[in-house]
């Protein structure tokens, strides 16, 4: 009787791992291209040209939130690309070009954007380090 009780246990918790976030798994960032941290909130979105200027230094992501995707048995927005932002620099993604600028100098440039998607900006600060 306890065994039974046992093997039913780990079939429960083994059925409930896999619907689990697959982002929120150990290397999940090496493992999965649009990984994007829980930690990244969204701060803009919409169609059109996108602008956020952060008040610290950190992450920002680019999601196109029209394409979803599946990642195991989770759906969520495509990432289209990611790059470091400075603080208070005026980030601005256009869709029409792909480019992804900072105080209107390129950053990067994304390749196949579909201008009449909806996106979505992301940030993720720089996890400050205290002093001893």
């Amino acid at each position: 009787m306890p065994r039974l009780l046992l093997v039913l246990l780990l079939a429960t918790l083994s059925g409930c791992a896999s619907r689990k976030n697959p982002f929120n798994e150990w290397f999940a960032s090496e493992t999965y291209e649009d990984y994007v941290p829980k930690t990244a909130q969204p701060v803009v979105q919409g169609k059109g040209v996108l602008t956020y200027q952060p008040i610290e230094r950190g992450t920002i992501y680019v999601l196109d939130t029209t394409d979803m995707i599946h990642v195991k048995d989770t759906i969520t927005p495509h990432l289209l690309g990611s790059g470091f932002a400075m603080k208070g620099a005026t980030m601005q993604f256009d869709p029409s070009t792909g480019i992804v600028s900072s105080n209107g100098k390129t950053d990067f440039k994304i390749q196949g954007v579909h201008c009449d998607h909806t996106f979505e900006l992301r940030f993720d600060p720089v996890k400050k380090v205290e002093k001893k």
